[in-house]
């Protein structure tokens, strides 16, 4: 008995995950996080979880992270779904994909680019390709750490590039928009 799938957009330690969660019977469901494929059993009380050995979904590589320690996961019976049988099993950390770091080397921003000054995610960029920018217009938006953060533009000039789009996380020093 499959179900249909579920898709959630899950935050972790600030960084956005796609989970799609498809039940396959009462008590089993699959889910598949950022191409990584797990089952997941829920018992008859709550707190039991199982699953097993993550497996990618799609054959592309990932980097994973070193283990660490976390509080197990509770995961409860929905109210009103029959019990099923206690089948207390070991449950291995499922392991979340890294984001990629910026490599040593690391290209050097244009010349006229206004850069990210800290990490985050872009929540608003307010130019477009062919505006004209003035010294100390706000040119972005971006988020870290649960505040807003407005970008200004340090000189002006047109709008050549933008390279980055809402939804989009950058690095210290990453080129938001490139001016001419």
């Amino acid at each position: 008995m499959s179900g249909q799938p579920y898709s959630y957009v899950v935050k972790v330690g600030g960084r956005e995950y796609s989970v799609q969660v498809i039940p396959l019977d009462a008590t089993r469901f699959k889910v598949i996080v950022e191409g990584f494929e797990i089952e997941v059993a829920v018992g008859s009380r709550q707190g039991q979880v199982g699953a097993t050995t993550p497996v990618p979904a799609t054959p592309t590589p990932t980097t994973v992270p070193k283990a660490t320690t976390a509080a197990p996961a509770e995961v409860g019976r929905p109210s009103g779904s029959p019990a099923a049988p206690a089948t207390p099993t070991s449950a291995p950390q499922p392991q979340v994909p890294q984001q990629p770091t910026r490599p040593a080397a690391a290209p050097v921003a244009p010349a006229g680019a206004v850069e990210a000054p800290i990490p985050g995610k872009v929540l608003k960029v307010l130019v477009n390709v062919g505006d004209t920018v003035s010294p100390g217009q706000l040119v972005a938006t971006l988020e870290s750490m649960k505040m807003e953060v407005q970008v200004f533009s340090s000189r002006g000039g047109r709008v050549r590039e933008v390279r980055v789009r809402p939804g989009d996380f950058v690095n210290v020093g990453d080129p938001i928009i490139v001016l001419e």
